[in-house]
């Protein structure tokens, strides 16, 4: 787009040199608009390079998928409630939920969909997410799961279409997103990587009024309750 905005002023140089002057300048400015979106992109697509590599180094164990769930959910609760007034409702699973990950991978899952929650309710009248987890029988194996549900206004159809390619998001032209470090379209890009890793799977189901992610794992029903993380 950047790049056709440049050869539409190109294409409509007038013949007066002051105008000809103004209109080159335009042509500068959205070349130089592109040059810092391209440096912009390249840095976030290192720091994304850094973090997967960081991790290689870091093995994956039997962790209980319910215990990370918890504990960044008592990390978010007191910004999501002082200061953006959302409620987080918690109906976790009642035994642990053994899976075969990196801690810190399913921390970043659940973080990424739980503030594109709060994104989603900063205009809404209610303002609700709920966060479940169970267990459940697929194809004669067992799957531990998690859900992030919320109340906001959806996801638009011409991006759940496209939903999970890099630098596409609901969130592009909300500058109060930006503010908050949202909306580059790489978090469930970054969740969808992480997901095929460690044969997960993700489901959205969204309409206005309710938009839900879930995000299911294979279960580890050998592992030995008294080791998991």
């Amino acid at each position: 787009k950047p790049r056709r905005n440049v050869m539409k002023i190109l294409a409509q140089m007038p013949e007066d040199p002051l105008q000809y002057v103004e209109a080159l300048e335009d042509a500068e400015m959205e070349l130089e608009r592109m040059d810092r979106n391209t440096m912009r992109i390249s840095e976030i697509i290192s720091e994304m390079m850094e973090y997967y590599q960081m991790n290689q180094t870091i093995q994956q164990e039997t962790i209980d998928l319910n215990h990370v769930i918890q504990t960044d959910a008592s990390i978010l609760k007191a910004d999501m409630d002082i200061k953006h007034s959302i409620q987080l409702d918690m109906d976790l699973h009642e035994d642990p939920l053994p899976i075969n990950a990196r801690a810190n991978e399913i921390s970043q899952i659940f973080m990424n969909l739980v503030t594109n929650a709060r994104d989603a309710l900063m205009q809404a009248d209610k303002k609700e997410i709920t966060v479940r987890s169970g267990v459940t029988g697929l194809n004669g194996n067992d799957t531990a799961w998690f859900e992030v549900e919320d109340c906001g206004p959806g996801i638009p159809d011409h991006i759940v279409e496209r939903f999970g390619e890099p630098f596409v998001s609901s969130k592009q032209n909300d500058a109060e997103a930006r503010k908050r470090g949202s909306g580059t379209g790489l978090g469930i890009y970054m969740v969808k990587q992480i997901l095929n890793k460690l044969n997960g799977d993700l489901r959205l189901e969204t309409k206005p009024g309710r938009t839900l992610f879930r995000i299911s794992f294979p279960l580890d029903t050998d592992a030995d309750m008294q080791d998991v993380a």
